[in-house]
């Protein structure tokens, strides 16, 4: 079995390509329908977030790669060749390297932050959810959580970290100077909107008003936020009212066309509006910047304040490195030892066969009809010694597989036993 991941994030594709590439929560259940249909895969979890793309696959098949860029262009109606460049595809133990990094925080935009981590998990309960994952994604993705919270334990790599969020908060504070006479509108109540909110209250913004299309949610959050909120109905209205903007929804849809965002702004006199765009698929439509008095920054156009976070947490990063390295090790040694499992089970197999045979031939000699505790008692004699005989080999070929040339003991053994079907 190989595992593969093939993908993109922020440092090989731009935000206008990751969101045409993006998956939709809802419909990620159907994408692995298709996929594992389609393209005889294994298993396969789909990872879809405003900073990455990836698609985690188990296969045998040696082309499983093309197969599933071949889904993802179908899938979402793009050229393969609008992508194929953007993309990274990693294989066995550079693919467990990768999301080992990628649940350490390593490959996020915002180095120590910690969505990634339920991000991975929310992925791997959809893929079981939906019966895409067996035991072998299970346990990569298990082990890649694993290193994510030693990462976070063992090392200073979350402390004081920064999120999307703070950043979108910083880069507004850089355009308003001020938040304790400045009224800020988010859009959305998911959890970057909520981080959001958050960086704004420590920086005592004068009022912020909350847009969401799920009124009641809005307001039993209000309560206890000390925010003002608003229907998706009178999104134009707290456009005019408010002195910036950070939206970050799950619409697959412009929340902010630049038709609503004209309207909004001859209301306004045209006075000036930052609006940062945080969502991948974005929220705003990137045309609505040409409007006089309008500045707009997505998710990519915050890359300053974001290398400022990783250089701060270099000592960190290296600290992190070294917990990845050692978990490689040990998901190397599970790989090895799986591998040869399959010999494993032929020997148990072969032998209890022998076993079987002979003792039925032992029984057939008796001059009378054995009882069934009698039976019971030789078929037990008899599993005993074939296990015990067994043990020792089995623990050194597990050892064996552990070392540098795993083969040269399965090789051993096949020849021993005359065991032809199980391979490495």
């Amino acid at each position: 079995m190989q595992f593969s991941i093939i993908g993109l994030n922020f440092k090989t594709a731009p935000v206008e390509l990751r969101e045409k590439l993006s998956f939709p929560q809802d419909q990620i259940p159907e994408a692995l329908d298709i996929l594992e249909n389609n393209a005889g895969i294994a298993e396969a979890v789909i990872l879809s977030t405003c900073n990455r793309v990836e698609i985690y696959v188990a296969s045998e098949d040696v082309d499983v790669d093309e197969k599933v860029i071949h889904f993802m262009a179908q899938y979402h109606g793009i050229a393969a060749e609008d992508f194929r460049s953007n993309l990274y595809m990693h294989k066995n133990e550079e693919a467990v390297e990768h999301i080992f990094s990628v649940s350490g925080s390593l490959m996020s935009m915002v180095i120590g932050e910690n969505q990634i981590q339920n991000q991975l998990k929310t992925a791997l309960e959809m893929a079981q959810g939906n019966q895409t994952v067996g035991a072998y994604l299970s346990t990569i993705f298990q082990n890649a959580l694993k290193v994510g919270k030693r990462v976070r334990n063992e090392t200073s790599i979350s402390e004081h970290s920064l999120s999307i969020s703070s950043v979108a908060v910083a880069a507004l504070k850089r355009n308003i100077f001020s938040f304790s006479d400045k009224t800020i509108c988010v859009i959305g109540l998911g959890k970057m909107s909520m981080l959001a909110i958050k960086a704004l209250q420590k920086l005592e913004a004068k009022e912020i008003i909350v847009v969401n299309r799920t009124l009641s949610t809005a307001e039993a959050f209000a309560k206890n936020h000390n925010i003002t909120v608003k229907p998706f109905s009178q999104l134009k209205e707290a456009l005019v009212q408010c002195d910036a903007v950070i939206s970050s929804t799950s619409s697959p849809n412009y929340v902010i066309t630049t038709e609503l965002m004209a309207q909004a702004q001859t209301e306004r006199l045209n006075k000036t509006l930052t609006l940062v765009d945080i969502a991948v698929p974005r929220d705003i439509e990137p045309s609505a910047a040409k409007l006089e008095g309008v500045n707009l920054l997505n998710i990519d156009e915050l890359k300053d304040a974001i290398a400022v976070n990783k250089e701060k947490r270099g000592a960190e990063i290296e600290k992190a490195r070294i917990i990845i390295k050692q978990e490689i090790d040990k998901h190397r040694q599970w790989q090895q030892a799986l591998q040869v499992q399959p010999l494993i089970c032929e020997l148990k197999n072969d032998a209890e066969k022998i076993r079987e045979q002979e003792l039925q031939r032992a029984i057939c000699r008796f001059n009378r009809e054995l009882s069934e505790e009698d039976s019971e008692l030789l078929h037990d004699l008899t599993r005993r010694i074939v296990n015990k005989m067994l043990h020792k080999p089995i623990i050194n070929l597990r050892a064996g597989s552990k070392g540098s040339n795993p083969e040269n003991y399965a090789s051993i053994v096949r020849e021993l036993f005359d065991i032809k079907t199980a391979t490495l």
